[in-house]
């Protein structure tokens, strides 16, 4: 198996400790080492208590209705639009990063994403833009699946 391909798949094993609906795990490599591997999670608080969304949620739901209202559809589309997902989870890559700290510098990152109807099918797995600046300025060679 090419090394490419080992990498991945440790990837594919790290998304699959995420509890989030999009699974991403990435493996953070240099000179054949892995360095650190990160998966994507929410932040700061558990899962359980999410205190601290719900004021951002009622902020969210003011400004939606001042917008002119509308359905539970068309609010999800505009709360995803203002407040998203991504500002409330550390990406995988993010996470990978973060716990290699300067050693990231120069490494490869592998980033795999798994989720379907089964939970355990591998999908394509495509890179956001702050996570493509931070790989940029830490000269970060990156591979997805597709």
């Amino acid at each position: 198996m090419p090394k490419r391909d080992y990498y991945l798949e440790l990837a594919v094993e790290e998304s699959r400790k995420s509890a989030m609906s999009k699974k991403h795990g990435s493996v953070l490599v240099r000179r054949g080492k892995v360095l650190a591997t990160g998966f994507n999670k929410y932040q700061g608080r558990s899962m359980k208590n999410f205190s601290w969304r719900d004021e951002n949620e009622l902020k969210l739901r003011r400004k939606f209705e001042l917008a002119g209202g509308g359905d539970i559809h068309e609010y999800k589309a505009f709360t995803d639009k203002l407040w998203g997902k991504s500002a409330c989870s550390i990406h995988a890559e993010q996470d990978a990063i973060m716990k290699a700290g300067n050693a990231a510098r120069g490494s490869t990152l592998y980033v795999a994403r798994t989720g379907g109807i089964n939970g355990g099918d591998i999908m394509d797995s495509c890179p956001c833009v702050k996570c493509c600046k931070a790989c940029l300025r830490l000269n970060i060679r990156v591979f997805y699946t597709r």
